[in-house]
C-alpha cells in the first residue's frame, strides 16, 4: 500500500463564549482533522508505526484510515490535500522507503506548504534513518528521487516535481523532531504523544487585547498559586459583579495551560445550573470530563457516577481547571471536590461573587479583585473610546466625569466607553445628564445577578443599605438596621461575602455602581409615582409623597436630611396609608399644617426639630423601639406613651415645652432616655426607677425638675 494515514481527533466542545480567535493558520477551516500522520503505507506493519497509531488511540484519537478509492491513480487525491489543509499537526515518518513513494513525496509538498502559509505545525520523526539523507538527498533518498524523476520524464511529467519534492525533504529535515537512533521506541512515541496533546488541546481563551493591568492581576495569580510547588492547589477569584474575575482567570489560563498536561475551562456555571436545576450540574461534569479527558460527547446519566469517574480519571494528572461564576457549594463538591482528586502540582481556580463559598470549600488562597484606580480607569476608557490616544481637549472634561462616576468598575468603563465611541460632543453631554436619571442597563443586569441571589430577607438588609446607609458608621447603620430586622449579623456577613457591601475603618460602604444599582432596583418598583416605593430617600420624590399624601401601603422607610432648615407643609393624609412604614428619619424639615399620625409598624421614629405638639400616633406603637424627638415643640407625651412596649432608646433632649415624664412601667425593655435641657421638665414617673435594663439616663441642665424617682434599681445603669 502507498500512502498516508489521517488521524481524526475527537476534540473538546467548543464554549458558547470565551474561546480566543483561532490563529491564522487555523481561520476559515473546519478542523475536521487535528493530527495528519504521513509515512510510507507498508510501514504500517513495521513495530513503530504499528505502535504510534494504537497510543494515539488510545489517547481518544480515532484513527482515519484513506479509503481505496482515494488511491487510484498517480496523483495524491483532493480528499487528502484537503485532509492536511484542515489539520492542525502534521506528523511525517521519513523511514527508509519514504522517497520511493510518489503519494508521500505529494502529501509532503503539501504539508511544507500548509505550514509556510498557514503556520501548520510540522514535526519530522527520521525512523531508522539519518536526518541528513532527507536533508541532502543521500543514499536511498537520493536514489529515490533519481528513480522517481526519471519515471516523470518517461511519463511526460512535470519536470518541477522533483525539485518541489527535494525542498520538501530539505525543509522539513530541518525542523526539530525525533531521530529513532538508539533509543527505546516506546520512549520517543510517548514524547510525541505529549507534544501532540500539549498543542492540540491548547485553545488560547480570549482576552480583550485593551485590557489594562493585566500583568499585574496575572503575577498576583502566579504568587497565589505557587507554580513551582508540586502540591495540589486550590485558588479564588471574588469580587463584585463586572470586576473582571473571568478576564483575569482566562488570562492567567492562558499564561500557565502548558504547564499542564490536562486542562479544562468551565464557563457561566451559575446560568448553565440555572437554566437546568436537575441536569446542570451532570451537564458541566460531562463538559468537564470532556474538555480534561478528550471524551467529546460522553452522556452519562448519574452526577454520583460522573463525580466518581472525575476522581479515578484525574488523580494521577497534573490538571489546571477553572470554574467560573461559581454561586453553590454543591457545584463545588460536585466538580472540584477534593485535592485528592487531582495529581500532584494539579491547580484549581475558582471564579465566585460570594467568598464565602471560597472559605468552606477550603481554598488555599483568595485573590479579591478590586475596582481600576483612577489612572488605570483612564487608560482603559481612552484605549475603548480614543483608540489608547488622550481624548481631545473637548472630550477632556466629559471624560473625567464618565470615569469617575464608573468608580473603577471595568465593565462599566467598557459599556459606557462603547456607547460614547465615535459620538458627537453633545451626544456625550445628553448621554452624561441621563445617567444621573437612568440607570444603564446593560450595567444594571450584570450586576443584578448578584442581588437576584440572596433571599428576602438579605434583599430587604441590602436595598436598606444601599438606599440610606453607604458610608454610615457601622455601629449605628446597624442599630437601625436591627430595630428592622432579626438576625442582622448573618445578613450583613453573606452580603459582605458577596462583595455587594465593605466594611473600612468602621465605615459602612459599597461600590457606587452597587449602591445605584439598588436604588434603580427601588426605583423600578414604581417607575413613575414615587409613593408606590419601597423606600424614599431624595428630596423631591419625599417632598411630593409627604405634601401630596401620595404614599401608599408599599413604603415602608423614608429618609432625609437637609444641609438647612425647611419648612414643609404635610398633607393630613401623608401617612394614613403608609401601613407598612417601618422607618421614619428626617433631619430639618420642619412640618406645619394639620396633625399627623404614622400608622403601628413603625420601628424607628427620628425627627429632630420637628414642629408637633403631641404625639404624632393614634394608637399605642407597640413595635416602636427607637423615638428621637429632640429639640421639638412637644409639650406632652400624653397616657398612651406607656403601651410603647418595644421602646430602647428615647431621645427629648432640649424640648424646653416637655413638662413631665408619664408612667414608663411598662416600658421594660428601655435602655436609654435623654432629657438634657429639658428645662421645663418638672416631673419624672416614679415607675422610671423600676425598669431593669436602663443603661443610660441624662438630665443635664433640667433646672426646674422636682419630682424624681426616690430608687433607680436598674443592675445595667452605667
Amino acid at each position: 500500500m502507498e500512502g498516508g494515514l489521517s488521524l481524526l481527533m475527537s476534540s473538546p466542545s467548543p464554549k458558547a463564549s470565551g474561546d480566543a480567535p483561532a490563529s491564522s493558520f487555523s481561520s476559515g477551516l473546519a478542523h475536521r482533522y487535528n493530527v495528519f500522520l504521513s509515512f510510507r503505507g507498508e510501514d504500517m506493519r513495521s513495530g513503530f508505526t504499528g505502535h504510534l497509531h494504537a497510543a494515539l488511540d488510545q489517547r481518544g484519537i480515532t484513527a482515519f484510515m484513506d479509503e481505496e478509492e482515494l488511491r487510484e491513480g498517480e496523483e495524491i487525491a483532493p480528499a487528502i490535500l484537503r485532509a492536511i489543509g484542515e489539520s492542525r499537526i502534521s506528523i511525517v515518518v521519513f523511514s527508509e522507503n519514504y522517497a520511493s513513494s510518489g503519494w508521500c513525496l505529494d502529501e509532503l509538498v503539501r504539508i511544507v506548504e500548509c505550514r509556510d502559509t498557514m503556520g501548520q505545525i510540522v514535526w519530522p520523526v527520521f525512523y531508522k534513518v539519518d536526518p541528513s539523507q532527507v536533508r541532502n538527498q543521500t543514499g536511498r533518498y537520493g536514489q529515490a528521487l533519481i528513480h522517481r524523476g526519471e519515471r516523470l520524464e518517461s511519463k511526460g511529467g512535470d519536470p518541477e516535481k522533483v525539485k518541489r519534492w527535494r525542498e520538501a525533504l530539505t525543509t522539513a529535515a530541518n525542523i526539530s523532531g525525533w531521530h529513532l537512533a538508539d533509543q527505546r521506541e516506546s520512549n520517543v512515541i510517548q514524547g510525541i504523544i505529549r507534544r501532540v496533546w500539549a498543542q492540540l488541546d491548547r485553545k488560547k481563551l480570549y482576552v480583550p487585547e485593551n485590557v489594562v493591568a493585566m500583568d499585574s492581576h496575572v503575577n498576583c495569580m502566579c504568587t497565589l498559586l505557587h507554580m513551582e510547588s508540586n502540591e495540589v492547589r486550590m485558588v479564588g477569584i471574588c469580587g463584585l459583579g463586572g470586576i473582571g474575575k473571568t478576564t483575569i482567570a482566562k488570562a492567567t489560563y492562558n499564561a500557565f495551560e502548558h504547564k499542564f498536561e490536562c486542562c479544562g475551562f468551565l464557563s457561566d456555571i451559575r446560568e448553565t445550573c440555572k437554566k437546568s436545576t436537575n441536569g446542570g450540574l451532570l451537564q458541566l461534569q460531562e463538559v468537564l470530563i470532556s474538555e480534561v479527558m478528550w471524551d467529546d460527547g460522553l452522556k452519562l446519566g448519574n452526577v454520583h457516577r460522573v463525580t466518581g469517574m472525575i476522581k479515578s480519571r484525574l488523580c494521577k494528572k497534573k490538571v489546571l481547571i477553572v470554574l467560573d461564576d461559581v454561586n453553590k457549594l454543591i457545584q463545588l463538591e460536585t466538580l472540584v471536590g477534593g485535592r485528592d482528586w487531582f495529581g500532584y502540582g494539579s491547580r484549581i481556580i475558582i471564579m465566585t461573587r460570594d467568598e464565602h463559598l471560597l472559605a468552606a470549600h477550603g481554598v488555599d488562597s483568595i485573590y479579591k479583585v478590586k475596582p481600576l484606580d483612577s489612572s488605570t480607569a483612564d487608560m482603559l476608557f481612552s484605549s475603548i473610546v480614543f483608540q489608547n490616544s488622550c481624548p481631545p481637549p473637548e472630550y477632556q472634561d466629559l471624560s473625567c466625569k464618565i470615569v469617575d462616576y464608573t468608580n473603577g468598575l471595568p465593565l462599566a468603563i467598557k459599556v459606557l466607553g462603547g456607547f460614547l465611541k465615535g459620538r458627537s460632543l453633545l451626544e456625550w453631554k445628553s448621554a452624561l445628564d441621563k445617567l444621573k436619571r437612568v440607570f444603564n442597563r446593560d450595567i444594571f443586569s450584570v450586576l443584578r445577578i448578584s442581588f437576584d441571589g440572596l433571599d428576602e430577607h438579605e434583599k430587604d438588609i441590602f436595598l436598606d443599605i444601599a438606599c440610606f446607609f453607604k458610608g454610615w458608621d457601622i455601629s449605628y447603620a446597624k442599630m437601625i438596621l436591627e430595630s428592622c430586622h432579626l438576625d442582622l449579623d448573618i445578613g450583613i456577613a453573606v452580603l459582605k461575602d458577596k462583595s455587594l457591601i465593605t466594611i473600612e475603618l468602621g465605615m459602612l460602604e459599597m461600590h457606587d455602581m452597587i449602591q445605584e444599582m439598588g436604588r434603580e432596583i427601588v426605583r423600578q418598583e414604581s417607575p413613575k409615582e414615587p409613593g408606590e416605593r419601597s423606600r424614599l430617600w431624595s428630596y423631591a420624590d419625599v417632598i411630593h409623597v409627604m405634601t401630596e399624601g401620595t404614599g401608599t401601603n408599599q413604603v415602608e422607610a423614608i429618609m432625609l436630611a437637609l444641609a438647612a432648615p425647611e419648612e414643609v407643609c404635610f398633607s393630613a393624609q401623608a401617612f394614613t396609608n403608609m401601613k407598612k412604614l417601618r422607618l421614619f428619619r428626617v433631619h430639618n424639615v420642619y412640618h406645619s399644617g394639620d396633625p399627623i399620625y404614622f400608622a403601628a409598624k413603625l420601628r424607628w421614629m427620628e425627627w429632630p426639630n420637628c414642629s408637633v405638639q403631641s404625639m404624632p400616633f393614634n394608637t399605642g406603637q407597640e413595635k416602636l423601639v427607637h423615638l428621637d424627638m429632640s429639640n421639638s415643640s412637644i409639650r406632652e407625651l400624653g397616657k398612651g406613651f406607656k403601651l410603647f412596649r418595644n421602646l430602647k432608646l428615647v431621645n427629648f433632649s432640649r424640648c424646653t415645652l416637655l413638662s413631665e415624664i408619664p408612667d414608663v412601667s411598662s416600658l421594660a425593655n428601655l435602655e436609654s432616655l435623654d432629657l438634657r435641657e429639658c428645662t421645663n421638665l418638672v416631673e419624672v414617673h416614679q415607675t422610671l426607677g423600676g425598669l431593669a435594663k436602663v443603661v443610660y439616663l441624662n438630665f443635664f441642665n433640667c433646672c426646674n425638675l422636682s419630682h424624681f424617682p426616690s430608687n433607680l434599681n436598674s443592675s445595667s445603669l452605667k
